[in-house]
């Protein structure tokens, strides 16, 4: 759904002050001459597209170290707006002060929460200076320029210092080398024609399950099934209290073949389900398809770090795997209840064939040996059978 060539150029939303990393990230995907227009809240940027004030919006929604970014993410979903893309944007904290200060004489650092968050052993290493959070990064650097104090410094961009006429006294606080930020551009859906096909496709898609068990397990594997994957995955607070909304990105064009077969079988065991998408994923965010160890990762991360950060992952599937297995257990428990209640009770032979000829057929789809599979799935089928009373 990319309007990125679009004519003449747009304004851009954005939360912050000019300088700030949202507009950096919105003269990214727009070009260095576009317009943009400074917001103080996250839900002003979604009513200022809204309204008509501005085109496009760039909204930040996920921080490598910081992770999801909230409110960004309810700013979006409270209104109809379209995702058109996503930028990627890597984020450098430079100690920003007054010309002449000094690291010594600092007392305070401002900036918004989320940066200070992402520079905890800067502070770590200094327990006398004082972290203030603000509403913004440039922000931040625009206090320092105004207050006139050199004992007050700002963590924000090296733009940033150039726009408010301040010294950069250190770069690339960041606890991480690949700090990035993540962000939607987002527009009204009647400036959106129809997506044509993308090479890598994004679609977000936002659901309520009830409040049972399995009920998530059924939607996540509507996707699985089918081979589409969640990039990500969280739960925000729903529209009545105690009540929650999952968010998914699927890495898939939801509108035909297995992504719509996917999101029809979702929305048949969903209470509500939303969809935004499909947008083109920023280049480079999704390796091709190939063997792990020609996944680029970070050169800073040593091996021993990136093994242990593997294995955690496998870690994760295992318990996902017990968690899948116990509920298999229970529906297999239920349907022999079932098979009771209607006078057919006792082991069904040609159900079991079929469940060991369908993993079969999996198996040779996602190129896994098959008759290893069946193996795992026959053992699998014999623990989750009820035994018969005597």
């Amino acid at each position: 759904m990319s309007t990125k060539d679009e004519r003449p150029m747009p304004n851009v939303a954005f939360q912050g002050e000019l300088g700030a990393y949202s507009d950096e990230a919105a003269r990214t995907w727009f070009g260095d001459g576009v317009d943009t227009l400074p917001c103080r809240e996250f839900r002003d940027v979604a009513r200022a597209v809204t309204t008509g004030a501005a085109s496009f919006g760039m909204l930040p929604v996920e921080n490598t170290l910081a992770g999801s970014v909230g409110p960004a993410l309810d700013a979006l979903l409270e209104t109809d707006l379209e995702i058109v893309g996503e930028v990627i944007r890597p984020i450098r904290h430079c100690l920003l002060v007054l010309p002449g200060a000094t690291v010594d004489g600092l007392k305070k650092v401002m900036s918004h929460p989320v940066a200070l968050a992402q520079c905890l052993q800067f502070f770590a290493e200094r327990p006398d200076m004082e972290a203030v959070a603000v509403h913004d990064t440039a922000g931040a650097a625009r206090l320092v320029a105004e207050v006139g104090d050199a004992s007050v410094g700002a963590l924000a961009s090296e733009v940033a210092a150039e726009r408010y006429g301040l010294t950069v006294l250190a770069r690339d606080l960041q606890d991480r080398a690949d700090n990035s930020t993540r962000f939607y551009v987002v527009t009204p859906s009647d400036r959106v024609a129809t997506a044509p096909a993308l090479a890598s496709p994004k679609t977000l898609v936002v659901f309520e399950t009830g409040d049972r068990p399995g009920a998530l397990v059924e939607v996540l594997l509507a996707f699985a099934r089918r081979g589409l994957n969640l990039s990500r995955l969280e739960s925000r607070p729903g529209r009545l209290p105690w009540t929650y909304r999952f968010v998914a990105e699927v890495t898939a064009d939801l509108r035909d073949g297995a992504g719509a077969a996917g999101l029809e079988e979702v929305r048949t065991c969903a209470m509500t389900v939303l969809v935004r998408g499909p947008f083109g994923a920023s280049a480079g965010i999704l390796p091709e398809d190939k063997s792990a160890a020609d996944v680029p990762v970070p050169e800073m991360e040593p091996w021993d770090d990136r093994l242990e950060r593997t294995r955690n992952a496998i870690n994760d599937v295992d318990e996902a795997l017990i968690l899948l297995l116990s509920e298999r257990m229970r529906l297999a428990r239920r349907a022999q209840a079932l098979r009771k209640e209607g006078g057919t009770g006792g082991v069904d032979p040609g159900r079991e064939a079929r469940v060991l000829r369908h993993s079969g057929e999996l198996a040779r789809k996602e190129g896994l040996p098959e008759e290893q599979v069946r193996d795992v799935f026959w053992r699998i089928v014999a623990l989750c059978t009820p035994k018969q009373d005597t």
